[in-house]
């Protein structure tokens, strides 16, 4: 890929068409943004496949996505020495998050039971802290 150049096209492209509502691309082009979309998909999901590992995954199919609209090297070994590094450093939270998530399943799980008297306020309290927890990880 060509660098900047491509960049800075790609960068107005973006710009113009959100202006017009258009996109002026190529089909090839939104086609080709849309299959390296699925590749990143596949990696992420072969590398989420360890559940510990699957905010690491994300991060490096972020950072995959990033590379390739920046017309940087991004192919399997960048992708691959992204997540390696993404799981030696964040591996704990990972583990955390999970935990997290596990005990606000649990949580909605005695909630349904039926057997606390404020079951539905606690229920709507507990699912918008399930949702806000995804949605840091994630982030």
């Amino acid at each position: 890929m060509s660098g900047t150049g491509t960049a800075a096209r790609a960068r107005a492209d973006d710009a113009a068409s959100a202006e017009t509502g258009t996109d002026r691309r190529p089909p090839a082009a939104r086609f080709a943004l849309f299959a390296e979309c699925l590749l990143a998909g596949v990696w992420l999901l072969l590398a989420a496949l360890a559940l510990v590992t699957a905010l690491p995954a994300f991060a490096a199919a972020c950072g995959h996505l990033r590379r390739y609209l920046d017309a940087e090297q991004a192919g399997w070994r960048e992708f691959a020495a992204e997540w390696a590094a993404a799981v030696r450093t964040g591996w704990r939270f990972s583990l955390l998050w999970w935990a997290v998530l596990a005990l606000l399943a649990f949580d909605l799980r005695v909630v349904s039971s039926g057997l606390l008297p404020a079951g539905p306020a606690v229920a709507a309290v507990g699912a918008a802290a399930a949702v806000a927890v995804v949605v840091t990880g994630l982030r």
